[in-house]
């Protein structure tokens, strides 16, 4: 620790640690402080409460609340004679505390406002003297922001605060618009993959009507709309063969896209069209180096070898044309395909491609659940080593491989950034928060894109997504995962189960 860092006292019955701050912002969601026992296993609970004190709180002129003796101003003997509005409390088990833990009070409710003053008690019960827990304080840029005082037991710390951080949500996103689109312009696909994530948004075929698409052209003149991505319910290269107009509308806007597609229309022509155009990446879809497992995961498609020439076609017309853009091809993992990997990554070698993504199955139904190689975590971890070794040896230098899984226990999940950045349109109108299934935020043909964007739906999402207890469809998310948490693997029973 550095000079500007020391402990607490002991946290014996009688002794309270008593933070005040003000919230430096709207909507605190959660705060962290760093518990320490000095290497020893502590006794009895710690108990932390967080409230919200009066607005008009003053401090009261006290002899003794500075531990020099001087006359200061004091808020500790006025919070004797004033009721604060609790927010949240959490007890803490002597076993479940260790040397240097950091411990999250986080709050149920976006109900502080910047400049409100908050109160942080830390206190123990059952401990005693040389078996007790404790706080870090620190002077320098670890103290809470806007810290007012720390008093222990009555004393004033002075400069000293307690080591810890404040987490403000802001609900209101900071564009009028998303400024990343996910867009699907038509409900409807030319394939019927068995482990598609967008089929329940294909019960009915819509395309997207010109008055929506004149809302993303105003987006995109506005500049607000930096990138846009497709295809999500669908595949835009079939989409644009078969309705026409959709490549127009998509080059049109303007801006960077990228494009993931199953590559069954990844013709000379378009591919040459992209080339020339703000493409930044095209993924290909393949999951599988056989025709036989091509066929029966890809339901519909034609034969591998046609689409294989697709891949190396459009390889060649961006050398060609001296395009950009980024070609990758992708392969999701299943306990019928895993064998075959291999051979995927010298297919990949052999048309040219610069990168690989590999992904984990994500089960949204029933019957792709005994798919999941969560149940042969071991076989994935076996040959991942090997997998590694020969991409190297085949010269593909861009290969995403998901982490082996480990034996811990789940952790938490990666911070989502998503709700104050993107969200999707479909052919209907639906507003998507993202990918991942059920979190539908409006419709374009009910409400403008603005009032969805910053709207009620919104809003509760950005203060839930990252909470202990966000939506389902959040806390199931596979994009956001810890490794070995099986929840975002057998996707389908842990939502029915989280709903019961």
């Amino acid at each position: 620790m550095t000079s500007t860092e020391r402990p607490a006292d002991e946290l014996v019955p009688g002794l309270i640690l008593t933070q005040l701050f003000r919230a430096e912002a709207d909507f605190l969601s959660a705060v962290t402080v760093t518990l320490a026992t000095w290497g020893r296993r502590p006794e009895g609970e710690v108990r932390l409460r967080l409230s919200r004190e009066p607005h008009d709180l003053k401090p009261r002129l006290r002899s003794w609340t500075s531990v020099f003796g001087s006359r200061q101003r004091s808020y500790y003997h006025a919070l004797k004679t004033q009721d604060g509005e609790p927010l949240v409390d959490l007890t803490l088990a002597a076993d479940e505390i260790a040397d240097n833990m950091s411990v999250t009070l986080h709050l149920p409710k976006p109900v502080v406002r910047s400049g409100d003053l908050l109160n942080l008690t830390i206190e123990a019960v059952g401990s005693r003297p040389g078996a007790a827990a404790t706080a870090w304080l620190s002077s320098g840029a670890e103290r809470l922001g806007g810290h007012v005082a720390l008093y222990c037991r009555q004393f004033d710390q002075l400069e000293y605060g307690l080591r810890a951080s404040a987490t403000y949500i802001p609900l209101i996103a900071d564009t009028p618009v998303p400024t990343h689109l996910m867009w699907s312009p038509v409900t409807q696909c030319n394939l019927n993959c068995v482990h598609c994530i967008s089929r329940d948004t294909r019960k009915t075929v819509q395309r997207l009507p010109e008055t929506i698409r004149d809302q993303i052209r105003s987006w995109a003149t506005a500049g607000h709309l930096k990138e846009l991505a497709c295809d999500y319910s669908g595949d835009i290269l079939w989409a644009d063969s078969r309705y026409g107009g959709e490549l127009d509308f998509l080059i049109g806007l303007d801006v960077p896209f990228v494009i993931d597609t199953n590559g069954t229309h990844l013709t000379p022509e378009a591919s040459e069209r992209l080339s020339r155009s703000k493409l930044d990446h095209l993924s290909i879809s393949l999951d599988a180096a056989t025709d036989e497992t091509f066929r029966r995961v890809r339901k519909g498609a034609p034969p591998l070898a046609d689409v294989i020439e697709n891949v190396r076609s459009t390889v060649e017309a961006r050398g060609r044309v001296g395009g950009t853009h980024r070609i990758a091809i992708s392969y999701v993992l299943m306990r019928s395909n895993i064998d075959e990997f291999p051979d995927f990554l010298r297919l990949a070698q052999s048309v040219g491609v610069e990168i690989v993504y590999v992904r984990h199955l994500m089960a949204f139904t029933p019957e792709m659940e005994t798919e999941s190689l969560w149940h042969e975590r071991e076989r994935f971890n076996a040959v991942r080593s090997d997998w590694i070794a020969l991409a190297k040896d085949l010269g593909i230098n861009h290969f995403f491989l998901p982490e082996p899984f480990g034996t811990e226990e789940v952790g938490e999940r990666r911070h989502c950034s998503i709700p104050w950045r993107g969200a999707g349109v479909l052919g209907n109108g639906d507003v998507l928060a993202c990918c991942v299934p059920g979190l539908k935020m409006g419709n374009l043909h009910e409400n403008t894109m603005e009032e969805i964007w910053n709207g009620p739906r919104y809003q509760e999402l950005r203060w839930s997504v990252n909470s202990p207890n966000p939506p389902p469809s959040c806390r199931t998310c596979p994009f956001v995962r810890d490794i070995n948490d099986p929840d975002s693997y057998l996707i389908h029973g842990a939502k029915a189960r989280l709903a019961a």
